[in-house]
C-alpha cells in the first residue's frame, strides 16, 4: 500500500514537474499536455504505470462539477435551442463510425470486431473494455484510440492559438475564478461529487462517475444554489492529474509491436480531426454558431479531455459539455447494438494494456 503510494506520489511528481516546463514555455493547456508528456516519457522508459486505475476516479466526478458550474439558469433555459449542433454532432460520429469500419477493415486489414470498435469516436476506457469483452484485440483499440486522443488534445489547443493569434490556456476562465468560495460552496461542490460517484456505483453507466456529478452540479448552479466553481489552483491540479493518467497508458505498450497500429492510428486521428473541422466550418455556415466552439464541440477525444480544453480556452463551456456529452452516450449506446444489428463476426479476444 505505501509502495503504491509512494510510486503514484512519484508519477504526479514527474506530471507537475512536465506542466511546469510547458507553462514556462509558454504552450497552450500546458499542465494538461506537460504533464501528459512527462508521464508518457516515463511509462515508455519504465515499461510499467505507476498510476493506479482508481486516481482516474476521483478525477471524473471533480470534472462534473466543473463542467456543472457552466450551467446558470440562463444557460439552461437556451439549451433547446441547440439540438441542431447535437444533430450534426450524431451524424458526424455515425459517419466516423462507418468510415473508420471501411478504413480499418480493409486498408489496415483489422478483423471485424477490432475494426469496428477501433473507428467509434469514443471514450478510450469504454470502447476498449466494450470492445475487448465483444472479441476485439484490446490491445490495438488501446493504442489506436489513445493515438486519436492524444492527436486532437495536442493539435486542438495549438490551432485555435495559431487561428485567434492570442496566448490561450495557460489559466482558467475569470468567471471560474471570479467567486470566492464559503464553506458552503465547498461542502455543495464536495457533495456534488461524492453523489455522482456513489450514484454510479448503484447505478451502472458508461463516464458514470462524471456524468452523474455533472447532474448533480447542473441542479444546483442552475437553482442558484450555489454560484461557485472549483478554484484555480484545483482545475491546474485535476488537469497535471488526467494528463498523467493518459501518459501513463502507454505503459506495456511493446513499441516494435505496436509501431503499425500508431501509425494506422496517427492517420485515422488525422482523418478524424480533419472531418470534425470540415464537419465545425459546415456548422457555423449552416446553424451560426462560433467556428472554435464548434471546433470544441466535434473534437473526437475523450469528453473529460475536452471539457478541460474547453474550460482552459474560456469558449462556451456548456455548449461544447452537452455537445460532446451527447456524442459519448451516442457511441456508446448505439455501437454495441449496431455491432449486433451489422452481423459483425466477433473475433476472439486478445488482452492487452488494462484501460481505466
Amino acid at each position: 500500500m505505501l509502495k503504491s503510494l509512494a510510486t503514484g506520489a512519484a508519477a504526479l511528481a514527474i506530471a507537475a514537474c512536465g506542466g511546469a516546463v510547458f507553462f514556462w514555455l509558454h504552450t497552450p493547456l500546458p499542465w494538461t499536455l506537460g504533464a501528459l508528456t512527462a508521464a508518457g516519457i516515463a511509462a515508455a522508459v519504465t515499461g510499467r504505470s505507476m498510476l493506479q486505475p482508481q486516481v482516474r476516479i476521483v478525477v471524473r466526478p471533480v470534472v462534473g462539477v466543473l463542467a456543472g458550474s457552466a450551467f446558470t439558469a440562463e444557460v439552461v433555459a437556451v439549451m433547446l435551442q441547440w439540438w441542431t449542433a447535437i444533430l450534426l454532432v450524431v451524424l458526424y460520429s455515425l459517419a466516423m463510425l462507418f468510415l473508420g469500419f471501411f478504413y480499418f477493415r480493409k486498408i489496415a486489414r483489422f478483423d471485424e470486431a477490432t475494426a469496428f470498435f477501433a473507428s467509434a469516436p469514443g471514450g478510450l476506457g469504454e470502447l476498449s473494455l466494450i470492445g475487448g469483452s465483444l472479441g476485439a484485440n484490446m490491445r490495438r483499440l488501446v493504442v489506436v484510440h489513445a493515438i486519436r486522443i492524444l492527436l486532437v488534445v495536442f493539435t486542438v489547443p495549438f490551432a485555435l492559438q495559431l487561428l485567434l493569434g492570442v496566448p490561450i490556456g495557460r489559466t482558467v476562465p475569470t468567471a471560474t475564478a471570479a467567486v470566492t468560495l464559503t464553506g458552503f460552496d465547498w461542502a455543495v461542490l464536495a457533495g456534488c461529487a461524492f453523489a455522482g460517484y456513489g450514484l454510479s456505483q448503484i447505478i451502472r453507466f458508461p463516464g458514470g462517475p462524471m456524468v452523474f456529478a455533472l447532474i448533480f452540479s447542473v441542479v444546483v448552479h442552475a437553482t442558484g444554489l450555489t454560484a461557485a466553481s472549483p478554484p484555480p489552483w484545483l482545475v491546474a491540479t485535476i488537469q497535471v492529474v488526467l494528463g498523467a493518467v493518459v501518459g501513463t497508458r502507454f505503459a506495456g505498450i511493446r513499441w516494435a509491436e505496436a509501431g503499425h497500429a500508431v501509425l494506422l492510428g496517427m492517420i485515422w486521428g488525422v482523418i478524424m480531426l480533419s472531418s470534425a473541422v470540415f464537419a465545425a466550418f459546415v456548422g457555423t455556415l449552416m446553424l451560426d454558431y462560433p467556428f472554435e466552439a464548434m471546433v470544441l464541440a466535434m473534437a473526437p477525444a475523450g469528453m473529460v479531455e475536452m471539457t478541460l480544453i474547453t474550460l482552459a480556452l474560456g469558449f462556451d463551456v456548456a455548449f461544447v459539455v452537452t455537445c460532446q456529452l451527447c456524442r459519448v452516450l451516442f457511441v456508446l449506446i448505439s455501437t454495441p447494438a449496431l455491432f449486433s444489428l451489422l452481423g459483425i463476426q466477433a473475433g476472439k479476444s486478445t488482452s492487452g494494456p488494462r484501460s481505466s
